[in-house]
C-alpha cells in the first residue's frame, strides 16, 4: 500500500523493495523435442536464475 502512495495504518513496519519479479506462467512442453512439463519449467527456472 505504501509503495502505491497510500497511508498504511501501522506503528512499525518494513518495506521490501525488489529489483525484479520473475514468473514462470504456462509451459513449453513439446512432444517433438521430447520436453515434458517438468523439464520445461526447470529450463525456465534455470534461465531465470542465470
Amino acid at each position: 500500500m505504501h509503495q502505491a502512495g497510500m497511508q498504511v495504518p501501522v506503528t512499525n513496519g518494513d518495506i521490501a523493495i525488489f529489483d525484479a519479479v520473475y514468473a514462470d506462467i504456462g509451459d513449453s512442453q513439446s512432444i517433438e523435442r521430447s520436453v515434458s512439463t517438468f523439464s520445461s519449467h526447470m529450463g525456465r527456472v534455470f534461465n531465470i536464475l542465470g
